[in-house]
């Protein structure tokens, strides 16, 4: 993996039009560096197995179980459809690794829309304004407990509009309603130091690190 990660730093992300391409390049990467990608039903079928862990916001660490461990080096595109999070799945020892791929024209920071980073996941960012990449694990740019608070306000505020829907019985011959719509994203309100740029922090350098040691060292938690 890291040939993968000194390839991808190598690449050209002004050559790609859109996400989609750029998610394409990222399997050939993986199987340039030696993961094959996989429609093995075992595999699929125990994918669909751990769905609910794998969509688990706050889940330290997926392990690979033992009888599983024969299809180590895999990977699966888009194991849960296309809309759906991740985009690739990677066996790796003992770890079942959830990637997700974030591209962008000329913003600086991923757009997380209606989910947060997820504790157990790598994210790859590129930019093709900036021509730049960056990775980081979910769990280095958001704490398990400030995960939970955003999710549990948002919950608070869907369950308060519809009570108070409810309360008033509301009705529109038209159906003229209230759509909330669950979104996340990163702004200085709250802090002023916030860490709004990816490619240009002083924490970037750790967080990249961070992502190689589960590839370099064997005892490294995910």
């Amino acid at each position: 993996m890291i040939d993968f990660f000194n390839k991808l730093r190598e690449t050209d992300f002004k050559k790609f039009k859109n996400g989609k391409q750029f998610e394409k390049y990222i399997g050939k990467l993986l199987k340039e560096c030696g993961f094959r990608n996989t429609k093995n039903k075992n595999v699929l079928n125990f994918l669909q197995t751990i769905k609910k862990d794998v969509l688990n916001d706050c889940l330290e660490e997926l392990i690979l179980p033992q009888n599983m461990r024969t299809y180590n080096g895999v990977f699966v595109y888009e194991p849960y459809g296309s809309q759906s999070f991740p985009d690739y799945i990677l066996f790796y020892d003992k770890h079942i690794i959830p990637l997700e791929i974030k591209f962008s024209y000329s913003t600086k920071q991923p757009l997380w829309n209606g989910s947060l980073p997820k504790e157990h996941s790598i994210y790859i960012f590129a930019s093709n304004k900036f021509n730049d990449v960056t990775y980081f694990k979910g769990s280095d740019v958001i704490t398990k407990s400030e995960r939970e608070f955003l999710n549990n306000v948002w919950n608070l505020l869907n369950d308060h509009v519809e009570t108070i829907k409810d309360k008033y019985n509301f009705k529109n011959a038209f159906g003229f309603d209230i759509y909330l719509r669950k979104t996340f994203m990163q702004n200085k309100k709250n802090n002023k130091d916030a860490i709004l740029d990816y490619f240009k922090n002083k924490k970037r350098e750790g967080l990249e690190t961070n992502v190689e040691l589960i590839f370099t060292d064997p005892i490294y938690p995910l």
